[in-house]
């Protein structure tokens, strides 16, 4: 084998090769004939590739306060030689006593000692954690950052608590579930955004309002384009009343993916009647409404009968946690090419039952819908589903469910020879 040729070959390939040849010296099984030459050959990758492979050690992960843990990091920092860089720091308890901080602070400022490399950043911990963190690192720049989310617990404080980054010329993912984005340069990449995710009460509307300004800004100046293509909102919208509606028309008018949480019932008359208009119904393809009240539900459908809109790209809706409600019947005229339905943590049985042949009305049949998606879900109320949509000659190709504690063996086995692609897995 000679060195110089494998080195000279793809770093996807090495990593694949090494990733396979590493399993596979490590299954156990003793007794294979070619073990021994097995584990030869991944030895020689994995001293090709501790050099000439950097990329195989860009991925830093942090999990754990345990002794070794900084010297893992700047083993992973000097052999990725100089590549942009995916940190991922999730720890779920707070970082406490002597022991823990003397092995997790100086992780943190290697980590941010090297904020000029990094591609992906992603911090899932306390509200006490980022806080210690945010307070004791400073500003830095991020010039090659492309995602950054922050995932931040403890929602009675984080609404106080910011990242400060400077620099953010490449951002094109921004997730932020608790903190904001201290930066004063949001117009940088206010275009360039594709995907963007915001989750904090006080907070998530003045910046998204923030950053359709300076999007309007840099459009007047430069002609650009949004290119803002994934947007969840979590919390009460802002304002979309003019002369605010034009400028969010604007921004979301390359939007294909939708999600809405936590609107209240009082809002959310006013807010889906401005909502709807400023989105483009060719292009939106996923719609996505989670923990409201059930009247917003009802609301969201007659919102969009009263604005006769009719979306024909969507092709998936979602709906989880989601008080006691059934899916209005306009949903089927407002979504033609539906092929993707999700039922998540609700009563499912008012869904199914406007989705069955059991319902009072004419049922809400999709012809396109393929995928149905539930948990909580009673086998005997989702035979009358199959059998509707059977008789109307459009039947399911996929339907997931969970498994309740009593399993109705019957219901079970008729769904299981009726739809093909019968998937169930365990309750979460």
């Amino acid at each position: 084998m000679d060195p110089n040729g494998i080195s000279s070959l793809p770093s996807e390939l090495i990593c694949v090769v090494f990733s396979f040849t590493h399993t596979s010296a490590t299954s156990g099984d003793r007794q294979l004939p070619f073990v021994h030459t097995l584990a030869h050959v991944s030895r020689f990758w994995r001293t090709l590739a501790k050099e000439l492979c950097p990329e195989l050690w860009t991925e830093i992960r942090i999990f754990h306060c345990r002794s070794g843990q900084l010297e893992m990091v700047n083993e992973h920092l000097r052999r990725s030689s100089g590549v942009p860089l995916d940190i991922l720091m999730d720890l779920p308890f707070n970082v406490s006593g002597d022991w823990q901080l003397a092995t997790f602070w100086p992780v943190v400022l290697r980590i941010w000692s090297v904020a000029h490399r990094w591609r992906v950043l992603r911090i899932c911990t306390t509200d006490s954690n980022f806080s210690a963190i945010r307070n004791n690192v400073g500003r830095k720049t991020a010039p090659l950052l492309e995602t950054l989310e922050l995932r931040i617990g403890g929602q009675e404080s984080y609404s106080q608590s910011a990242l400060y980054l400077e620099s953010l010329p490449t951002l094109k993912s921004l997730v932020l579930h608790g903190p904001m984005l201290e930066t004063s340069q949001v117009s940088v990449f206010a275009a360039q955004l594709e995907t963007l995710d915001l989750s904090s009460a006080q907070s998530s509307a003045s910046f998204l309002m923030e950053l359709v300004e300076q999007f309007d800004i840099v459009a007047q100046d430069s002609q650009a384009i949004p290119h803002l293509r994934r947007l969840t909102f979590r919390g009460t919208l802002p304002d979309l009343d003019a002369p605010h509606g034009p400028l969010f028309k604007s921004y979301m008018s390359s939007l294909t993916a939708l999600t809405l949480g936590n609107i209240g019932a009082r809002r959310a008359p006013n807010s889906f009647a401005l909502l709807w208009p400023l989105l483009a119904p060719t292009l939106l393809e996923e719609l996505s409404l989670e923990d409201i009240p059930g009247e917003c539900l009802d609301t969201f459908g007659d919102s969009l009968k009263s604005a006769g809109l009719i979306f024909p790209a969507l092709r998936t809706l979602r709906l989880a946690s989601i008080e006691s409600s059934t899916l209005p019947a306009y949903l089927r005229i407002a979504f033609p090419a539906l092929a993707h339905l999700s039922l998540l943590h609700v009563d499912s049985r008012p869904f199914l039952k406007a989705l069955s042949s059991d319902s009072d009305s004419e049922p809400v049949l999709w012809p396109n819908m393929l995928t149905l998606v539930l948990d909580n879900a009673d086998y005997r109320a989702l035979c009358s589903v199959v059998d509707a949509r059977i008789a109307a000659r459009c039947p399911l190709a996929v339907l997931e469910v969970d498994s309740p504690k009593f399993i109705d063996t019957s219901a079970l086995q008729w769904l299981q020879t009726h739809v093909h692609g019968f998937k169930r897995s365990a309750r979460a």
